[in-house]
């Protein structure tokens, strides 16, 4: 079980709320690094779905970040939610990550 994701997810009853950037950098972020266009992801935007128990980052054994580790399971789950609801990168983008490929 995602400790995070389960405290996050059930503070209330169960409910998930993200952003359409949050959408956006799922869906990036499952592509795997490989992805060229990786870097339309913002760093405060990932840091919300660490928050929620989406993705991790890799830890020192004292505890600091040392590398983004990529999707948790529930991070999984909610990607393929969003396919089920037909959300792509593309419906996702917003004009500031347009602003940041361009």
């Amino acid at each position: 079980m995602n400790q995070t994701f389960s405290e996050f997810a059930t503070n209330v009853a169960f409910s998930i709320s993200l952003s359409k950037s949050q959408c956006n950098a799922l869906l990036r972020i499952s592509l795997g690094a490989e992805h060229a266009q990786l870097f339309a992801v913002d760093v405060s935007t990932v840091q919300a779905l660490e928050r929620k128990g989406l993705v991790f980052w890799n830890r020192t054994s004292d505890g600091h970040p040392e590398g983004f580790g990529g999707l948790t399971k529930a991070g999984e789950l909610m990607v393929a939610l969003l396919g089920e609801a037909g959300m792509s990168i593309e419906v996702t983008n917003t004009a500031r990550i347009l602003r940041r490929i361009a």
